[in-house]
């Protein structure tokens, strides 16, 4: 009866309320980051302490976004931006995880939210800043699982690996290719693009077999 369904839903509210939130870059390839302090657990009950988490252990270096050289502080960053003639646009062969200040930005924005969404949506706006390309419609859970599918490796895996990371090489990839050829961009896009695609899938098996 009723009564009874509520009651259902009652308990079912109460033993995801005890859940730990988990670390969205963990959920997403916990093969990789099983291995990264904390990200496999205990977890955290609020979301403000998963981002205290991402702000810790995920933020990515200051990168040139054409020759992919780091830099430790804000002042030699922009000096190298600055510089002419300017740098080599170059592929980035080691594509690092972790957000950008953009993606900072948003993630440390209280707009977001309103005051009555609850902490799994909340760890869905996360997830989704983190990840913009992923299918919103399966994202993970936001709670520590006892097993994850992805933590069993193999290379069955990597279908789904390459469903996951393949969206935004592709996008990088584009970005770079529409710095230089703006002019050439219908006649030179198709084959550039399929080129592209087969080169990129030797990077993502490497990237793959990295993160065992």
């Amino acid at each position: 009866d009723g009564d009874s369904r509520r009651r259902k839903r009652a308990r079912l509210t109460s033993a995801n309320e005890a859940k730990k939130l988990a670390c969205p870059y963990y959920k997403r390839n916990p093969r990789k980051y099983s291995k990264w302090t904390s990200c496999p657990g205990p977890g955290w009950d609020e979301v403000h302490r998963v981002k205290a988490h991402l702000y810790k252990r995920h933020t990515l270096p200051l990168q040139c976004p054409r020759c992919w050289e780091p830099f430790r502080s804000e002042a030699r960053f922009r000096e190298h931006l600055q510089q002419d003639p300017p740098c080599a646009v170059l592929a980035n062969q080691k594509i690092v995880d972790g957000f950008t200040k953009e993606q900072e930005k948003m993630l440390r924005s209280r707009r977001r939210s309103r005051p009555e969404t609850s902490r799994v949506d909340k760890w869905k706006e996360v997830y989704t800043i983190l990840f913009p390309d992923d299918d919103v419609d399966n994202l993970p859970s936001p709670y520590y699982e006892t097993i994850d599918s992805d933590a069993r490796g193999g290379i069955g895996d990597y279908s789904v690996f390459l469903r996951r990371e393949m969206p935004a090489l592709v996008r990088q990839e584009l970005d770079l290719m529409f710095q230089d050829e703006l002019q050439d961009m219908e006649v030179t896009l198709r084959p550039r693009i399929e080129q592209m695609m087969i080169e990129l899938q030797p990077r993502l098996l490497r990237m793959f077999q990295e993160s065992e």
